[in-house]
Order: C-alpha cells, then sequence, then structure tokens
C-alpha cells in the first residue's frame, strides 16, 4: 500500500466512524436503545526523536466502542468494532489480534450470561455507493479466499444492512429474533 492510499483508506475510516457517531448512534442514543456509547481511544504518550516529537499509544483498545444497552436493548453490554474497506471485500487481518479476543471474549460471555454482544460494523464501497452493515460477531463471518480469510459484502444477510429505513436498533432486534 502507497503512502498516498493509505491516506486515502485511513480518511475514508474516519468519515465511516464520524458517520457511525452522528447518524447510526446518535438514533440507537435519541431512541432509548443504547443507554450510551462511548468510543474507546487508546492513551498517547509524546516521544521525543530526531524528527521532533511523535506520539505513540501506550497500550491498545479493544474495540472502538462500547455501548450500555436501553430498557428495549436485549444486551446490556455491547462491543463494537468499525471496519472500512475501499472494495466488496474485508480481509479477516485487518482485524487486529486484540480486537478479535475482545469481541471472542464478549461473545463467549454472552453466550453464558445473553446480556453481552459483539457487533462488527463493515462499510463497504462499490459501484452503486457504499453499503453498512452491522454484523453479530463471530469468526465464521470470514470465508477462506485465495490464501487467506475475508468476508464479502454478497456473503452479509440483507437483514444486517443499515439504511435510511432500518437502523441499528432494527438489525439487532433481528438477531434476537433470529437467534
Amino acid at each position: 500500500m502507497t503512502k498516498a492510499s493509505g491516506r486515502k483508506a485511513h480518511s475514508n475510516g474516519a468519515d465511516f466512524e464520524k458517520y457511525l457517531e452522528d447518524v447510526v448512534f446518535k438514533a440507537a442514543l435519541d431512541s432509548g436503545y443504547f443507554k450510551r456509547i462511548d468510543k474507546l481511544n487508546p492513551t498517547y504518550v509524546a516521544v521525543r526523536n530526531r524528527a521532533g516529537v511523535t506520539f505513540h499509544a501506550t497500550e491498545q483498545s479493544g474495540v472502538d466502542w462500547i455501548a450500555m444497552g436501553g430498557e428495549d436493548c436485549p444486551w446490556s453490554y455491547i462491543a463494537m468494532e468499525a471496519k472500512h474497506s475501499e472494495t466488496r471485500t474485508l480481509a479477516q487481518s485487518r482485524i487486529k489480534p486484540h480486537q478479535i479476543a475482545h469481541l471472542d471474549t464478549t461473545t463467549e460471555r454472552g453466550l453464558r450470561v445473553s446480556r453481552q454482544v459483539g457487533v462488527l460494523l463493515v462499510s463497504f464501497n462499490h459501484n452503486r455507493g457504499r453499503s453498512v452493515f452491522a454484523l453479530r460477531w463471530t469468526n465464521v463471518l470470514f470465508k477462506k479466499r485465495g490464501s487467506g480469510y475475508s468476508l464479502a459484502m454478497e456473503d452479509c444477510d440483507i437483514r444486517d444492512e443499515i439504511t435510511p429505513y432500518r437502523t441499528l436498533n432494527q438489525v439487532m432486534y433481528g438477531w434476537s429474533q433470529r437467534a
């Protein structure tokens, strides 16, 4: 990946996160489906070097956001990781091991307690624009393709797509109906 394409991908990822915060999460908070939602950011420390001062993370965030479910939400703890893909597929390698561990732990505890859920929010670019999916976390989301594992937009259930007419609340409510 070139520096320019890396900057563009980072910018599109930041745009996706802003969309989630301003539209998707705002609707969930306004409706009471979520009591609160917090963005997890690593702590940074300034380090002097020849280039001047750079900032390095002192620790890694488990996931991007943690939400507390409201009265109508069947989950009290929701761990959410967001990823944007410039194509119709998302490589599993784009999800860092500590993020997978957090989502796996949430899911495992959720199976025992049933009050926790891990969510992968994915934005795919395609020739018609962008599609956003909220997927209940499981490692079987990713299928073997070529030399690695990936999630293709075509693998996503249409009922998991967030649209102007289908909110995150409705998508997540559908999971409890399918279980």
